[in-house]
C-alpha cells in the first residue's frame, strides 16, 4: 500500500497518451495492426497484444477489416451488351487515339 507505481505503469500511462492522439489523427480508423505500424515509425517497438490491451483499457474502439466476400454472380448491370452488338471496330473507346482514328 505504501508503495510507489512501477515504472511499466508510468510507461503504459505513456505510451497511452501516443496511442489517443494517434487514434485522434486518424479519426478512429486505425486497427490494432496498423496502430502497431504507426508506433514503430514513430520509434516505438510493441507486440500487438500489448496494444490490444492499452487500447481496451483507454476505451478506444479500433476497426477490424471487414472478411473477403467472394461473388460470382453476375449482375445484370454488368454485362457488356455493347460489345456483343458492335458495328466497328472504332466504335470500342479504348481503340480510338485521341484524333479519333481506330490504332
Amino acid at each position: 500500500m505504501k508503495r510507489t507505481e512501477s515504472e511499466r505503469t508510468y510507461a503504459d500511462a505513456e505510451l497511452t497518451l501516443i496511442i489517443e492522439k494517434i487514434h485522434d489523427d486518424h479519426q478512429g480508423r486505425l486497427g490494432i495492426g496498423r496502430l502497431v505500424v504507426e508506433l514503430a515509425k514513430l520509434g516505438r517497438r510493441h507486440s500487438h497484444k500489448g496494444m490490444r490491451r492499452l487500447v481496451h483499457a483507454a476505451g478506444l474502439a479500433c476497426v477490424h477489416p471487414r472478411p473477403y466476400k467472394a461473388t460470382t454472380a453476375q449482375d445484370a448491370a454488368n454485362t457488356a451488351t455493347a460489345w456483343s452488338t458492335s458495328s466497328s471496330a472504332t466504335s470500342c473507346p479504348t481503340l480510338r487515339t485521341g484524333s479519333g482514328s481506330p490504332i
